[in-house]
């Protein structure tokens, strides 16, 4: 008789297990597509936000992207104020930015640690391995910082 095999497809991997997460933001969902399923397939797990809003909004929920990938004009909301507020969320979280115009980048609205800024058209070795330095060199984290809204009961 052979040994029963699990089976493993419907085990969802534990938190700490799982693969890091990038919110990729960008106005073009085609091109924010295509650098997703690259990420993916070099095995991250990807989300898209197509502007700063929807960012904003993705960080309201946990478990939150480890890492965020934007471009430098972010259509809805401002990078600094998108920055500052993924940052209240997850301190020091790694943010890269993509852009055509890297001399409009101002790192020191940005916070710490200071963001990765890469030249379009970029590299994506360059990337990806960047993309990897930041997720080892950032814990992770899957529980908001936001104060819990009150439940029903406590509101009778």
């Amino acid at each position: 008789m052979y040994p029963s095999i699990p089976n493993t497809e419907s085990v969802e991997p534990a938190p700490a297990d799982r693969p890091r997460l990038l919110l990729v933001e960008g106005d073009d969902v085609r091109t924010s597509r295509r650098l997703a399923n690259m990420l993916r397939d070099d095995g991250f797990s990807v989300e898209i936000a197509r502007d700063g809003a929807h960012a904003i909004a993705r960080f309201m929920r946990a478990p939150y992207p480890d890492v965020l990938v934007s471009e430098l004009s972010v259509g809805q909301a401002d990078l600094s104020a998108l920055a500052r507020f993924v940052r209240a969320q997850r301190p020091g979280l790694p943010i890269v930015i993509v852009t055509s115009r890297p001399n409009a980048v101002r790192e020191q609205e940005l916070g710490e640690p200071e963001p990765l800024v890469f030249t379009k058209p970029i590299d994506y070795f360059v990337l990806r391995e960047a993309l990897l330095t930041a997720v080892r060199q950032c814990p992770r984290s899957s529980q908001p910082s936001l104060e819990a809204a009150p439940s029903d009961q406590s509101m009778r």
